[in-house]
């Protein structure tokens, strides 16, 4: 059975269960293009700002507009809070351990968040 489904516009990169709360990070997903065919997506290409969009999209996959750390509640979906990062997660990057969040990111970082 399904309980939720949300889009939080992050290109997930890393996730993981903390107590009552669902920890995501990742780029910001500036373009939405899931479900596009083929011709819808070369229409979409041809529309007025899509090309921006687009640039933008690769923007955060290459790491130049920074990233999100994103606490959700797994019983709703809600997100509870949302802090920006300086560098995107590596995949799969996030731990949670002792009531910290410790986050690896691209930039050769490890951050801990938490009590």
């Amino acid at each position: 059975k399904l309980n939720w489904t949300g889009d939080i516009s992050l290109q997930l990169r890393a996730m993981a269960g903390a107590g009552k709360n669902l920890i995501m990070a990742g780029p910001p997903d500036v373009l939405e293009e899931s479900g596009l065919q083929k011709q819808q997506l070369f229409d979409f290409i041809k529309k007025q700002g899509a090309i921006e969009k687009i640039n933008a999209q690769q923007r955060a996959e290459d790491d130049e507009l920074g990233s999100f750390l994103v606490v959700v509640d797994p019983a709703n979906g809600d997100m509870v809070s949302r802090k920006r990062l300086e560098s995107a997660p590596v995949f799969d990057g996030l731990s949670v351990a002792n009531g910290h969040v410790y986050l690896s990111t691209l930039d050769g970082k490890v951050s801990s968040f938490g009590k």
